[in-house]
């Protein structure tokens, strides 16, 4: 088995931001300015963020998203018949005083 280990890079890279490299494809992805090795068994063993952590954090995140839009639109939903019922109460209304006027 080869000795592989991770190399910081140092100075930010074209595909850094704020100085946290997002280079995830070719030969020698970098997450966080660390390149994983082929072997990448230093890198799983290493406290490093590691792809999975990300993952799992974000289906974490959008699980709550969900969650907010799924109530958002339970508010809209009730709005709406909020405001079907008023404009029925208009229109009685007017209906009414359209009568009360024939008369």
């Amino acid at each position: 088995m080869a000795s592989n280990e991770l190399n910081s890079k140092g100075g930010q890279s074209d595909n850094s931001i704020k100085g946290n490299s997002t280079q995830i494809s070719g030969n020698s992805p970098t997450i966080n300015n660390y390149a994983m090795s082929e072997d990448m068994e230093n890198f799983y063993k290493s406290s490093h963020i590691k792809a999975i952590d990300i993952i799992k954090s974000q289906r974490a995140i959008i699980s709550k998203l969900q969650h907010q839009v799924d109530r958002q639109q339970d508010q809209i939903d009730v709005m709406q018949e909020i405001k079907n019922k008023l404009v029925v109460m208009l229109m009685r209304l007017l209906d009414e005083h359209n009568n009360r006027s024939n008369v």
